[in-house]
């Protein structure tokens, strides 16, 4: 699904780049044709062998709570991948289940429920859930980090900018990709876009190709709204 998104904006950026006959089209069709080939999907694939993998592997009881979490993220990924939101509803099932039964691992089990609801753009439960879970043993930091995101997206910016302060750190790439979120909320997009350079090296030290594909991309569309194009594309 994040494919065709970003195939999506290939395309307007391609429309937006030819539309005066003075300039120079930025795109190289051959930089992007491959990309809508849709004859081979091994993303889809390996989601689903994930998914039957540890369905083999769960109990009939759904008591195994190890097998519970890496379940529920196969469901996630063939979500990402085919769009079918009935995906998330089985991976938000499990997750529900790890947190009923779970002895040590309930704060997890809670952040991934509330990170699901955030993709069912249920931002409200995620805001609720997320709350509740800091007044409890948990991981205060990861659990600040993802109260931010879900503060923004209920419009409680007041809340999310001391959830921000809460684990300010420079040097930490999940601190940076947030306040350059937070400087673009601002309208500062000079900071927005200084601050996810400074990720997007964090990215690159750690050769994590995830965390490359989702700054570079995020990156980019900061480029197109200053106006550099050429940026962008590169």
């Amino acid at each position: 699904m994040k494919n065709v998104f970003i195939l999506l904006a290939v395309a307007c950026l391609t429309l937006s780049c030819t539309s005066s006959a003075d300039k120079e089209p930025v795109l190289d069709p051959s930089d992007y044709e491959v990309y809508l080939s849709l004859k081979e999907q091994p993303t889809l694939e390996l989601a689903r062998s994930n998914q039957e993998f540890w369905s083999k592997r769960l109990r009939p009881d759904s008591s195994g709570v190890g097998d519970l979490a890496p379940l529920a993220a196969a469901y996630e990924q063939l979500f990402e991948s085919t769009g079918d939101p009935r995906h998330l509803n089985h991976a938000e099932a499990l997750y529900k289940k790890g947190m009923e039964i779970s002895a040590n691992d309930k704060d997890t089990f809670a952040r991934s429920l509330a990170h699901n609801y955030i993709s069912q753009h249920r931002f409200k439960e995620a805001y609720t859930l997320l709350q509740k879970t800091l007044e409890e043993p948990s991981n205060k930091h990861e659990t600040q980090l993802m109260l931010f995101d879900a503060a923004m997206e209920v419009g409680d910016y007041e809340k999310a900018y001391e959830y921000l302060n809460a684990v300010k750190n420079m040097k930490d790439y999940q601190y940076l990709i947030r306040l350059s979120k937070w400087s673009d909320h601002r309208g500062d997009l000079d900071a927005a876009i200084e601050y996810m350079e400074q990720a997007k090296n964090i990215a690159d030290s750690r050769d994590n190709k995830g965390l490359k594909i989702w700054t570079y991309s995020n990156l980019a569309d900061y480029y197109g709204h200053a106006g550099r194009i050429q940026d962008s594309y590169e």
